[in-house]
C-alpha cells in the first residue's frame, strides 16, 4: 500500500493537485493547516473531499474555526485559547482570515469540525499517529531536523508511523521499523527546503521525500511582511 503524506498547504493547492491528478495512491494524509497565507481554504476543502483524504487541524486552522463557529470551538478547544491571538492580529500578520471565511459553506464546516490536532488509525497492520506540532504539544511543538531527542519520540510514544507538519522542513527518521516522518510543507517550505511531500510504501516500510516543480510564486498575500511563524 502506498500512502501520501503532506502537509501545511496554507491555502493553496498549486503544488500539490498535479501529484494528485497524476499519480494513484492507497491512502492521502494530510497533517495540519488547511489555511493561513493564502485564500484558498475552499480548494483545499474540496481536493480532500474529492480524495477521501484523512486530515488533522493545524494551529493556522484553528483560528478560522474560532472565527467561524466561536460557540462550537470554546467548547472543542476552549483550554488554546489563551495561545491563539486576536483574530485581528492574525488577519493583520498572515492576512486571509477574513478573505477566506466568506467562500466556506456551511457542509465545509462540518467537514472540517470532524478533525483534531491529532488521530490515531490503523493502516495496514501499522499503528498511525499524525500531529500537527508533536505528541506531548500537537498544537505549538516544533520537530526539526536536527532535534536531539528522537530517541526519546520512539522511546516514549507508542505508534509505527508518527507523522508531524508545523515546521515546513521535511525529514525522515528510522529506527526499528518505526518512523518519525514530516513532509515539510507543499507551499511554503522554509529554510533551504524546497516545496515536498513524502510516499510511505507499507508492504516495502520505505518512505521516500518527493520535491515538487514550483507551481506559484511564494509571495504571501499578507498586508504585513512579516517573519513566518
Amino acid at each position: 500500500m502506498k500512502i501520501l503524506i503532506f502537509s501545511d498547504l496554507h491555502g493553496r493547492v498549486d503544488n500539490i493537485l498535479p501529484i494528485f491528478k497524476n499519480n494513484i495512491y492507497d491512502e492521502y494524509i494530510f497533517a495540519g493547516d488547511f489555511f493561513g497565507y493564502f485564500k484558498g481554504g475552499k480548494e483545499v476543502i474540496e481536493l480532500f473531499i474529492e480524495y477521501n483524504v484523512k486530515f488533522i487541524l493545524g494551529n493556522h486552522d484553528l483560528y478560522f474555526l474560532r472565527e467561524i463557529d466561536p460557540i462550537w470551538f470554546k467548547s472543542k478547544f476552549n483550554n488554546l485559547d489563551i495561545n491563539l491571538i486576536s483574530s485581528e492580529d492574525y488577519d493583520k500578520r498572515y492576512g486571509q482570515l477574513y478573505h477566506s471565511i466568506p467562500e466556506i459553506t456551511s457542509f465545509d464546516i462540518d467537514f472540517i469540525k470532524k478533525a483534531n490536532l491529532t488521530t490515531r488509525f490503523c493502516i495496514d497492520n501499522l499503528d498511525v499517529l499524525v500531529c500537527h506540532g508533536n505528541p506531548q504539544n500537537p498544537f505549538d511543538g516544533y520537530i526539526y531536523p536536527d532535534y536531539e531527542h528522537f530517541d526519546d519520540l520512539f522511546n516514549n510514544n507508542k505508534f509505527d508511523v508518527l507523522i508531524l507538519g508545523h515546521t515546513h522542513k521535511s525529514y525522515i527518521q528510522k529506527y526499528d521499523n518505526r518512523f518519525i516522518l514530516n513532509p515539510g510543507s507543499c507551499t511554503l517550505p522554509r529554510g533551504n527546503d524546497l516545496p515536498s511531500y513524502i510516499v510511505f510504501d507499507t508492504k516495502e516500510k520505505s518512505a521516500i521525500i518527493h520535491i515538487i516543480d514550483q507551481k506559484i510564486n511564494f509571495v504571501r498575500e499578507t498586508k504585513n511582511k512579516l517573519k513566518l511563524t
